[in-house]
């Protein structure tokens, strides 16, 4: 549904008013929610061109103390998804990047 209403556009939510969300991934009481199109990613030759959900499940850095590691989900909304995979969050600190992920179904990973 995201990527259907954002096909040329893009989406970003953060934690806070579910009621922007679909009620399946507010179910899951994300911490951020994101989509970038193809199209606004054509000049960004580093970014994989496929339309895909990024949903962040938990994980937050705690300066001083114990960080929250990094979970979330990729949900390729795409027609071309057998060649997704995806890419490790680049930079970043403990609870805010992920460097592993698990094939959970063809269109869905989750990311750590």
């Amino acid at each position: 549904m995201l990527a259907e209403h954002h096909r040329d556009s893009s989406f970003y939510w953060h934690r806070g008013d579910t009621n922007a969300l679909p009620p399946s991934i507010a179910a899951l009481k994300p911490w951020e929610v994101r989509f970038e199109s193809p199209t606004n990613l054509r000049d960004f030759k580093d970014e994989p061109q496929i339309s895909v959900v990024h949903i962040k499940v938990f994980g937050i850095h705690s300066t001083g103390g114990h960080s929250t590691p990094y979970f979330g989900l990729e949900v390729v909304c795409a027609t071309n998804a057998e060649s997704y995979r995806p890419q490790p969050s680049r930079g970043g600190v403990s609870g805010n990047h992920y460097h592993s992920y698990n094939r959970v179904t063809d269109t869905i990973y989750e990311v750590y």
